[in-house]
């Protein structure tokens, strides 16, 4: 997921293009549409179903009985010993099962449902009274820009919160479950533009949508502003570009690029390996720095990656992961990659990686903004034994210490009484009603609208009945408490075997010819979601690289829509986005001529983000041209590779929970 507000600030660049091209647009609805799909992989059923499956595969014959799943830990291992607790009937609560349909998500992801619909309303809906207390911290990227009706977040937000795809991330594909099977499986293989053929259908998969939004963008017009079919094309339009914006986000691009920009200058006749080591010993000198404007996170220079780091990061992601039976990263080697443009894909150990770094770059906004406190109720106040306002980083309420300070996080990592001391304490708050009169008092301040604080108190709900299934098995949030707990473990773990990598000499200085998939360091695996990912200040190096082509692709695709609909009302023709979207993510050959080369030099030369005039590729003849321009344009639009490809993913789940039931007999 990284963060949220790096694709945020892209649509502030997109919005600043094509907001004067068509200023009467409800715009904020192009960033919900991206924001949304985002936080979808918070309802993710083929994860939660594989969860299920840890469970039981791992766990019936011993003690050690969570290996893929350690967040529940202890708590379930002495549950499974109770013949009185109804353990799979927990799983099943908590995970959802595939059939029916109405049981698929889970109390897991209902809670997360009803969390992000009381925070997406303190960000999009213009009902909130101290509005300007909660925009600093969850959406400073939106400024003052107009708000939507609160009965219309609710609206959009039940329309479009669906469920994590990886197509529409362009992530790394699980359709083959075991990565050992994946090297004889075509859609892993490298496809005609040097792109993995997987990332060849993503593309058709968005040349589809846009083709759809386009006629569907041309008929709303005709409607009033705040038409709600205005709204659809905008936010559907915001969870395409996602899909734009992730593949420099997620993938090697940026890596391929400098590889192959620096290679022009080197002698003719140097091997690939020379060519490597030279490159380990330069490339850092050719990164971009951070932008100007970017302020830097309180305490977050600790966390920095170093330089050696980031060049072992660099050469790792030009390498592509190897597998050994059952799905287990090669500890000993991997394959280049220098020629196939692919994408990050999740391991076993990146949910720790993500929510951690997530919540770490939370408390970094959250240090930003010292006026922001809980000021509790009176009855909270006497409870708690202070009459002063608290800081979310020194809050009583456990979940809320949790979410906000990494060092109570990493204590209960390291400290199994200190966790249970705390769940215990966590467990009675909850049964106390404490988070109840904590949002009674939060909306009565003015600090939640209606909606949010009806979400809220619904998660709530549902924390509490998973709560009261049993006293061996925790709640919804007991059990977020415990994986975040491990995760912060697992964060600090790596980073110490990162650090120690830095000054080690065994695969040159650094480490940093090293080409284990696995070096032991959950951080740096070779493939990984956590090693390739570009979209957070700390995802070093070329992260600022990334940003500056995610912005120009993603406003480019925004323009050529937008001048369409604008200039030909008509949809009998229309754009050919197979030739535009191929022109933007196509494998970086860094040709001088090429825009990705263009941009860079842009930006290096002047500091600033060029215009889509200043780039001179330009897609040539974007319009659908030719013989057969009707059919083509009518397959696009007719297209089902969405539904197919959502029925993959669907498909994938019910193998997974059909398996793990065989387990349990």
């Amino acid at each position: 997921m990284g963060d949220l507000h790096r694709h945020a600030e892209i649509f502030r660049h997109v919005h600043r293009t094509v907001a004067p091209l068509r200023p009467d647009e409800d715009w904020i609805c192009l960033e919900f549409g991206n924001y949304l799909t985002d936080i979808s992989q918070f309802r993710d059923p083929f994860a939660n179903m594989l969860a299920k499956r840890a469970v039981w595969g791992q766990g019936l014959g011993s003690f050690g009985l969570f290996a893929l799943v350690p967040v529940i830990g202890t708590l379930v291992s002495e549950a499974i010993l109770n013949w009185a607790v109804d353990l799979d009937e927990w799983i099943d609560r908590m995970f959802g099962v595939h059939e029916p349909a109405e049981k698929r998500h889970g109390k897991l992801a209902a809670y997360f449902k009803d969390v992000f619909e009381g925070v997406t309303h303190l960000v999009f809906a213009d009902d909130v009274k101290e509005a300007a207390v909660w925009h600093p911290l969850l959406a400073p990227a939106l400024g003052d820009i107009e708000r939507l009706p609160s009965a219309e977040v609710t609206r959009l937000y039940r329309a479009l919160f669906t469920q994590y795809y990886p197509h529409e991330h362009t992530d790394f594909p699980p359709y083959v479950l075991y990565g050992e099977s994946r090297v004889n499986h075509r859609l892993y293989r490298k496809g005609p533009h040097g792109l993995s053929a997987y990332l060849e259908e993503y593309t058709d998969y968005l040349s589809e949508s846009l083709s759809k939004l386009e006629v569907e963008w041309k008929e709303a017009s005709r409607a009033a502003k705040g038409d709600p079919r205005r709204h659809d094309v905008l936010a559907r339009l915001g969870k395409a570009l996602h899909g734009v914006e992730d593949y420099y986000f997620h993938s090697n691009h940026l890596e391929l690029h400098l590889w192959n920009e620096l290679r022009r200058g080197r002698p003719k006749g140097e091997t690939e390996e020379e060519y490597r080591r030279w490159f380990a010993a330069n490339v850092a000198s050719h990164w971009l720095p951070p932008e100007r404007s970017s302020a830097p996170e309180p305490g977050a220079a600790e966390d920095r990656p170093s330089r050696a780091h980031q060049v072992r990061a660099h050469l790792r992601r030009l390498r592509y992961p190897l597998y050994r039976p059952v799905n287990t990263l090669d500890p000993e080697k991997s394959e280049p990659a220098t020629g196939i443009l692919f994408t990050a894909g999740f391991d076993k150990k990146d949910l720790f990686h993500t929510l951690s770094l997530a919540l770490e770059s939370m408390e970094g906004a959250l240090a930003r903004m010292e006026h922001l406190f809980v000021r509790l109720p009176e009855d909270m106040q006497t409870t708690h034994g202070s009459k002063r306002p608290t800081r979310l980083h020194d809050s009583e309420l456990v979940l809320l210490r949790v979410l906000f300070n990494k060092e109570e996080r990493s204590r209960m990592g390291r400290d199994e009484d200190y966790l249970r001391n705390r769940l215990a304490i966590h467990v009675k708050q909850l049964g106390d009603g404490l988070y109840e009169k904590g949002i009674a008092h939060l909306h009565g301040s003015g600090y939640l609208n209606d909606a949010a604080r009806d979400s809220w108190l619904r998660a709530i709900a549902t924390d509490r009945e998973m709560e009261d299934f049993g006293d061996l098995t925790p709640g919804v949030s007991g059990f977020l408490i415990n994986l975040l707990a491990q995760g912060q473990q697992e964060l600090e773990r790596s980073r110490r075997l990162s650090r120690q990598f830095d000054t080690a000499r065994d695969f040159g200085p650094g480490n940093s010819l090293d080409t284990r998939s696995d070096n032991g360091a959950s951080g740096e695996h070779i493939g990984t979601h956590t090693l390739m990912s570009k979209d957070t200040a700390k995802s070093l190096p070329v992260h600022e690289e990334t940003r500056r082509l995610a912005r120009f692709a993603s406003m480019a695709v925004a323009r050529h829509l937008v001048t369409e609909v604008n200039t030909n009302p008509s949809t009998a023709g229309g754009l050919d986005w197979d030739r535009i979207l191929r022109h933007y993510l196509r494998f970086p050959s860094a040709g001088a001529a090429m825009w990705e080369s263009q941009v860079l030099a842009h930006v290096r030369r002047t500091g600033a983000d060029p215009t889509y005039d200043d780039i001179p590729d330009k897609v040539v003849q974007p319009q659908v041209q030719g013989p057969d321009a009707a059919l083509r344009l009518a397959a696009r639009r007719k297209g089902t590779l969405r539904s197919e490809l959502e029925k993959r993913y669907h498909d994938l789940e019910k193998r997974v929970d059909q398996f793990q039931l065989l387990l349990r007999f």
